[in-house]
């Protein structure tokens, strides 16, 4: 009995904080019906406590596990952390003493200058890269001799791949001698309790960068997530990491440029008062955003593609948000505005296959 009308008061308390995004949830209800979503689900942080999480859509909870895609990389650039600090892995080391016998090869600038957190961070001068599989997937091998090569000077600009956390997947695999979804489980699952996540073996599709994009996880899961990273541990979480280490990847590492939309930390996407990150592929969107100065953090997936993950998650910033602005104005994370070409190019094409 005592444990009942405790569950009861707590579902009270949970309702009365989830009043206010009420507007928001009849908004879900009624694009989740219109537009056909199959599956939507949110979640919203306030300090160490979750004030609203729900999930729209047949059976769907917050509890169900949904693709990540790109938001899986703050996920693997914890678990990088977490080995760091231990002093298994030196960000400032080149990738290639992780990588097992692969080598990054240099097209315009030196592969020995593509350190860890350069790679980390999209500025190890690694091209874009995105493949996606519904059976098999090459192996790493293949993959790097395909396509790890550095096309930039290291350091000198961001340029987002994804290739890149393939690689810092093998480095968390070589020196830990286990596959990446056992590092995740015992590093970052299991303390911070994600018990809904996982990094499964049989997905209906899946990538050649699988530590950037093939982790699942409930919006529930990535509260938790959220709140270690506003260093709000919630009941029963660890602290996998200092204050310090985290500090470190929610700072820029990116050489800004004129035309680029925001910076980059260690597996963050720095955006004003923001952290966050943004993911979608077919089938997919996901959105992770933190405002630490306000201890706020608010999650959107949906098993489809849809901007409905991005208006409701700028949407339930703006509440929190007191600065000047007239309104919050961060844009799609993750995408870049794209540069304009101009005058002539010379030069040479590497087209994998081609003799």
């Amino acid at each position: 009995m005592r444990l009942s009308i405790t569950l009861a008061l707590f579902a009270l308390a949970l309702d009365a904080h989830a009043a206010p995004f009420a507007h928001l949830r009849r908004q879900i209800v009624a694009e989740v019906e219109q537009r056909n979503v199959p599956a939507f689900a949110v979640a919203v942080v306030q300090g160490n406590r979750i004030i609203w999480e729900e999930g729209f859509g047949d059976g769907v909870t917050a509890r169900t596990p949904f693709a990540l895609a790109s938001v899986s990389k703050p996920i693997t650039a914890t678990a990088l952390m977490v080995l760091a600090e231990r002093g298994k892995i030196d960000l400032d080391q080149p990738i290639d003493h992780y990588l097992g016998g692969v080598r990054v090869v240099g097209r315009d600038g030196d592969p020995a200058q593509a350190t860890v957190r350069r790679v980390a961070s999209h500025t190890a001068g690694l091209p874009p890269h995105h493949r996606f599989f519904t059976a098999g997937t090459p192996d790493f091998e293949q993959t790097a001799a395909r396509y790890a090569m550095v096309v930039r000077p290291p350091g000198t600009a961001y340029q987002y791949s994804n290739l890149g956390y393939r690689l810092i997947e093998r480095a968390l695999e070589t020196v830990t001698g286990e596959p990446l979804g056992d590092v995740l489980r015992r590093e970052v699952f299991a303390p911070l309790g994600m018990d809904d996540a996982s990094f499964p073996a049989d997905p209906p599709y899946r990538s050649d960068h699988p530590g950037g994009s093939d982790i699942y996880a409930s919006a529930h899961d990535l509260a938790r997530f959220a709140a270690f990273h506003l260093g709000a541990l919630m009941p029963g979480q660890q602290e996998i990491l200092s204050r310090r280490a985290r500090d470190l990847m929610h700072r820029p590492h990116t050489p800004r440029g004129d035309d680029e939309p925001h910076d980059y930390g260690i597996g963050w996407i720095i955006e004003e008062n923001v952290i966050g990150h943004t993911g979608g592929m077919p089938g997919v969107r996901a959105a992770i955003y933190l405002m630490p100065a306000r201890k706020v953090a608010v999650i959107t997936l949906a098993a489809c593609e849809t901007d409905l993950t991005e208006r409701i998650a700028r949407q339930v910033l703006a509440r929190y948000d007191r600065s000047p602005r007239a309104k919050h104005t961060t844009p799609a994370m993750g995408k870049r505005s794209p540069r304009r070409l101009r005058g002539a190019w010379s030069g040479t094409v590497d087209v994998a296959g081609a003799e």
